[in-house]
């Protein structure tokens, strides 16, 4: 069964992994050199500015990811939700937005959007 766990960077390659095979199937390309470059830094871009980032592990690959950044002392964005085509329409999504959301209620943001 997947499990929610926080990102380490053993991670990476896999996170880049899943993200670009999402990004292919919408005949999008993934740019690790601008765009998305904060998945070559997940750590810094993430927890060391305040946030956060969970991948869904199953069978010990990554096969979904949710992210959230603070944008101010009360409201925060969450990012980069991916998940695996295989578990779609399950749960996993929602999982992955609810442990987002929760991670933004135990801060007190009082908004939240989805990006």
């Amino acid at each position: 069964m997947p499990t929610i766990v926080p990102f380490e960077e053993h991670h990476s390659p896999g996170v880049r992994s899943l993200i670009g095979s999402v990004f292919a199937e919408y005949s999008m390309t993934l740019d690790p050199a601008g765009y998305d470059a904060d998945l070559t830094r997940i750590t810094a871009a993430y927890r060391q500015t305040g946030g956060a980032f969970w991948v869904l592990e199953a069978g010990g690959r990554v096969v979904g990811t949710v992210a959230v950044v603070p944008l101010s002392v009360d409201e925060a964005e969450i990012k980069r939700v991916y998940l695996e085509a295989s578990l779609r329409g399950q749960g996993w999504g929602r999982a992955l937005i609810e442990h987002a959301l929760g991670w933004a209620g135990l801060r007190r943001c009082r908004r939240v959007r989805l990006w």
